[in-house]
């Protein structure tokens, strides 16, 4: 990952694998996906933490899952308690016009890839406080990519996109998002 900082609009812009990661205001807490050649990452950036919420991200065990609304997949993801730390969770949106070139979601469409890389950001300071690496299963990919190839038939430009998935994100949080998933026996455990 490379990061550059724009003193003029005080905002970092990271580079991952040669993709332009979302800008982060300062002081905003945020969390998206962004698609890349292991299969996607995500960017959490964070304002209130300790260490034992890094431990968390870092050693601690979680569930994860997929849920789809209007053609948008969202990538669900919760840390199981750890040190008494009660669980806390993400979800990002996940969308297939954030790779620039046709001929790179052709080809991502069809590796087989399935490693998430998580990356905590203090939201402050724009430092990277911890990542994790953690591969998930080939149904879970597969449900993704199958909504990822609808997405991309459905919507016709990556901010048509972004605009559906700002809408779900106002109207759902990621516990309620979980809570659907549990109900319907979508959510896997890194423990099983």
């Amino acid at each position: 990952m490379q990061r550059y900082y724009n003193e003029y609009t005080e905002i970092y812009k990271d580079f991952y694998d040669g993709f332009l990661l979302p800008p982060t205001p300062p002081g905003r807490e945020m969390c998206c996906a962004i698609l890349n050649t292991d299969f996607f990452s995500i960017k959490y950036c964070i304002i209130e933490y300790d260490e034992e919420k890094l431990d968390q991200l870092r050693f601690g065990r979680y569930s994860y899952g997929v849920i789809v609304k209007k053609s948008i997949p969202f990538f669900l993801l919760e840390f199981e308690e750890y040190n008494f730390k009660k669980k806390w969770n993400m979800m990002a949106g996940i969308n297939i016009r954030g790779i620039p070139f046709v001929q790179d979601v052709n080809s991502w469409m069809s590796k087989e890839n399935r490693l998430v890389n998580i990356y905590l950001y203090d939201a402050f300071t724009g430092e990277n406080l911890v990542s994790r690496e953690i591969k998930i299963r080939h149904k879970v990919v597969k449900k993704i990519k199958d909504a990822c190839s609808d997405q991309d038939e459905e919507y016709y430009d990556k901010p048509s996109i972004d605009i559906a998935m700002d809408n779900i994100e106002r109207k759902f949080t990621a516990d309620e998002l979980l809570d659907r998933a549990r109900k319907k026996d979508k959510l896997y455990n890194s423990w099983s």
